[in-house]
């Protein structure tokens, strides 16, 4: 049983920020993950990198035409599955394709690896 204090604290933010807000963020964070099933780009990963922030992101899609090993820390899809009916009857454009499944395991892992560095 640990200490809730002794957690490492996080936000979770629901409502839209402004421009200034969206870049305090970035400062204030120790690390940006992004356990996505799939991005076109990626644009608030970028703005993370270019804040000097480090990023943790799933190793699949448009994000990996700059977040690359050495630039950003890539977490292995745990396997890539077809979008599925339920996403498709939502999103009609996305019928018969696939997108990754963010491996749980492999976060927790970059996470704590990127925790240890910025701690040390």
């Amino acid at each position: 049983d640990r200490d809730p204090e002794s957690l490492p604290r996080i936000d979770v933010i629901t409502e839209a920020l402004t421009d200034d807000e969206y870049v305090a963020q970035f400062h204030r964070a120790d690390a940006f993950v992004l356990p996505t099933r799939g991005e076109g780009w990626g644009l608030p990963v970028m703005e993370a990198m270019a804040a000097g922030i480090p990023a943790i992101v799933t190793n699949h899609s448009g994000v990996t035409d700059f977040a690359v090993d050495g630039t950003a820390v890539l977490v292995p899809p745990e396997a890539i599955v077809d979008v599925g009916d339920d996403a498709a009857n939502v999103y009609e454009h996305t019928r018969g394709m696939q997108w990754a499944k963010p491996s749980l395991g492999g976060f927790v892992d970059a996470m704590r690896h990127v925790a240890n560095g910025v701690a040390n």
